[in-house]
């Protein structure tokens, strides 16, 4: 391990990658240490499995939501001794909390002159090694003015950014009134003359007090006829190489510079990345430096090739440890890296790319796979067209191989569009946050007004009544521009998303699965053939089979449920023969000709959220239920409170329930009842929970169901499986009318902002009476509270004080 003085202290990592830029768990004994990593979802695959706690944030650039999310981290194990973040966009947040916890690391007045473009021109000029003419300016005036002296073109910098991001070069008066960074007092730009050189990086490491470690010098490569030189090219949507040099009078000026500019930076020990000019005079001048190792290959090959690991030397150097290396010897191989952007914007799916790896290639390669998503990131090389890794025995030859790459190479992609059958406007928010191209089938009456701006393309159809137009309309879309996946979290979606996904070879649940849970006899059928769950149960077709199976159970009441519904819709109980012929008479009314009968279970109901990945299943909340007339549910409650042994059976249940039926992903809302014999299934389904549970998971887990839902099958977002802890309680109830036409609403004003109240509910409408859940009409309260107990008191109360008169019609 390269870090000895940790021990077992609190150590806080930020990290973004998902590839394996930092090698973590060489760096520091997980074991031993108790490390946080505060992750995103791209980023949570790369955090070791024996990390003590794994935080997940939207944006790791915003300090307060990472303060926040880490609170109960620090709150178990204690103040950070160190945090840690080796990729340059997380540094300032770092240098945050290492002043709010006194831990090891730099702090932001020792980043400051790396941070700010501005700042580090200034330092580096009072070095004394040449720089670039620049100037702070804080509106065009200013720029043109700087320009008409200097000669155009001119290139601006905002005074954060790093690969290139918020850099233009502008070639003429022109250009600075289609500039498209913000320009003024409260957003000035750096502005400097336009240096037509060749761009060269060094990277390494400076021990302190001016001895300097291991380092390189690379020239950057780029295609013939190139936009710009450097990395620049690269943000225009060109290839970019890097090639170590080999010549020794070039080598010798480079080190003079060093010796001058890294001491200067900072005395202290710094891990490097400078970029600079070479002149046609043979001369150095500064471009930029980072506090930090190269990004892009550069870890990669440093490792590969030169046996140091620069991520390493930066971890420990952030934790108070001076790495012990000598400098590199004159024989040492030569390395060199290729960046191929994508050829189109992420989110975007991969159709071909070609595996450049050969005897007279690069040795290494990071390409993405056909049919893989590419996410929308920002400021990383990781998630690009193409990433190669070439070493050999001279500079030339090296370049030579990287050039060969960079023309050889071919990338196609494709944007990434999926189907979305039924419109949860969440759902439909998701992928449009995640970049996707999303076609939307709904119903007709359903389609919240959103939709259409999130969506391109709507179809209304009837999913009920039409479930072979839906596939039809679907199949025509996909022969003209290919789907990646068809997504659904509505019930009458499921089975056509399966048979699409299946049809395709998209992937996703199985139409043997779906068709397990949708249809309740076939799934008590292999409930029984697993062993699970035992019930007493038939599908009956008349009032005479009916009767014959009541008369099995021995005084034990009966349900009668349809074979594929929801909602609560059909449900009833038969509690004596004498209930039989009322209860035949509702399913002929409907339509149906076969229904479940199954003995009643007693006791309380639950319902398990889980969420599955790759055959992998995770309990991430249990909910309390709390019903109203016969079988409808009023209201819900998260966390359920339950004693251990019996929320320990449930998850176990459910689980093997999930494997019984052969889910292999996406979210899942199973039904349990809790009974003297022990916990006995209800159902289950392919699908987040209706009710508003899944907003409830997210207040007391901070699981967004929803959006897991769409982004873990596209690969666009990370899931571990482990367990949630809730972080206090959440409930929601349904507010309740007597059926007629509504003729007066009063409700109270809502003070409390952990309660918050939705009215439907207005004169003239229509409440019909309470057979299935579509009925609750009114509206609804959701509230949050110290515990799951809490919430419920403030929902009841919320309740008890809206008032909604009706008339009977």
């Amino acid at each position: 391990m390269a870090v000895k003085s940790i021990g077992d202290a609190h150590v806080v990592v930020l990290n973004r990658w998902r590839d394996s830029f930092a090698e973590y768990a060489r760096y520091l004994d997980h074991d031993i240490a108790r490390v946080t990593y505060v992750t995103t979802d791209v980023g949570r695959a790369a955090v070791p499995a024996n990390a003590r706690e794994v935080v997940i944030v939207e944006d790791l650039l915003d300090h307060a939501a990472v303060r926040v999310a880490l609170e109960p981290a620090v709150r178990a194990h204690g103040r950070p001794e160190a945090v840690v973040a080796l990729q340059e966009s997380d540094f300032a947040v770092a240098a945050a909390l290492r002043e709010e916890f006194s831990s090891q690391g730099r702090k932001s007045a020792d980043l400051h002159h790396f941070l700010d473009k501005h700042a580090m021109l200034l330092a580096a000029q009072r070095t004394g090694v040449p720089v670039p003419r620049f100037e702070l300016v804080t509106g065009s005036a200013g720029l043109t003015a700087f320009a008409a002296e200097s000669g155009w073109p001119v290139v601006v910098k905002s005074l954060q950014g790093r690969a290139s991001t918020g850099v233009r070069r502008l070639g003429s008066p022109d250009a600075v009134a289609l500039l498209d960074l913000p320009l003024d007092a409260e957003h000035p730009l750096v502005v400097q003359e336009h240096l037509p050189h060749r761009v060269f990086h060094a990277d390494g490491v400076h021990l302190g007090g001016g001895v300097l470690g291991p380092w390189r010098l690379n020239a950057y490569q780029n295609v013939p006829g190139a936009a710009a030189f450097g990395p620049l090219a690269f943000a225009l949507g060109e290839p970019v190489g890097s090639v170590e040099i080999d010549d020794p009078a070039l080598l010798a000026e480079a080190e003079k510079f060093l010796r001058v500019l890294v001491p200067g930076m900072s005395a202290d020990p710094w891990v490097f990345h400078l970029e600079l000019f070479l002149t046609p005079d043979g001369e150095f001048v500064f471009l930029e430096v980072g506090c930090r190792p190269g990004g892009g290959e550069i870890p990669f090959v440093w490792r590969d090739v030169h046996g140091v690991d620069l991520m390493e030397c930066e971890f420990s150097l952030q934790c108070g440890e001076v790495p012990d290396l000598a400098p590199f010897g004159d024989d040492e191989p030569v390395a060199g890296c290729l960046h191929v952007p994508l050829d189109r914007p992420a989110p975007c799916r991969v159709v071909t790319a070609t595996s450049m790896v050969s005897e007279d290639g690069p040795y290494s390669e990071a390409i993405p796979s056909a049919g893989s998503v590419i996410p929308r990131t920002s400021g990383s090389y990781e998630f690009v067209g193409g990433r190669f890794r070439h070493r050999g025995t001279s500079t030339a030859e090296v370049a030579a191989r990287v050039m060969a790459t960079a023309a050889n190479y071919r990338l196609v992609t494709e944007p990434v569009r999926v189907a979305v059958i039924g419109g949860r406007v969440e759902m439909l928010q998701a992928a449009a946050d995640l970049g996707l191209d999303v076609t939307l089938v709904h119903f007709p009456d359903r389609c919240d007004p959103r939709s259409d701006a999130l969506c391109e393309n709507v179809f209304r159809v009837d999913l009920i009544a039409e479930p072979d137009r839906v596939v039809d309309l679907l199949r025509r879309e996909h022969a003209e521009r290919p789907f990646t996946r068809v997504l659904t979290l509505t019930e009458p979606g499921l089975l056509p998303a399966a048979r699409l996904n299946a049809e395709w070879g998209l992937g996703g649940n199985s139409v043997e699965t779906v068709r397990l849970l949708k249809d309740k006899a076939l799934m008590r059928d292999r409930l029984a053939e697993a062993g699970l769950s035992p019930v007493r149960y038939r599908s009956v077709r008349s009032a005479e089979e009916l009767t014959a199976f009541l008369d099995e159970l021995d005084g034990v009441p009966a349900v009668v449920k349809p074979l594929d519904s929801g909602g609560s819709d059909g449900v009833t109980m038969i509690a004596t023969p004498r209930d039989v012929p009322r209860a035949w008479r509702q399913v002929e009314e409907s339509g149906r000709t076969v229904v479940l009968a199954e003995e009643y279970l007693d006791g309380p109901e639950i319902s398990v959220e889980a969420f599955s990945h790759d055959g992998v299943h995770t309990v991430v909340a249990l909910t309390d239920k709390f019903l109203g007339t016969g079988f409808i549910e009023v209201g819900h409650a998260v966390p359920a409170d339950l004693a251990e042994p019996v929320r320990r059976q449930v998850c176990e249940l459910t689980v093997a329930l999930l494997d019984a039926v052969g889910l292999v992903e996406g979210p899942t809302h199973t039904e349990i009842k809790l009974t003297r014999r022990g916990p006995r299934v209800v159902e289950s389904h392919n699908r987040v929970g209706g009710d508003y549970i899944p907003d409830l998971v997210r207040l007391v887990h901070g699981v967004d169901l929803v959006r897991l839902a769409v982004g873990v099958p596209l690969g666009l977002m990370a899931w571990r499986p482990e367990p949630r802890q809730a972080e206090g309680g959440a409930a929601v109830r349904f507010l309740l009318a007597e059926p007629g036409t509504v003729t007066e609403v009063t409700a109270p004003e809502m003070p409390d902002p952990a309660v918050s109240l939705t009215l439907t509910a207005k004169p003239g409408t229509e409440v019909p009476p309470l057979r299935w859940s579509d009925d609750r009409v009114c509206g609804h309260v959701i509230a949050t509270g110290a515990t799951a107990r809490d919430a419920v008191a403030r929902c009841a109360e919320t309740v008890s004080r809206v008032r909604i008169s009706t008339r009977a019609d």
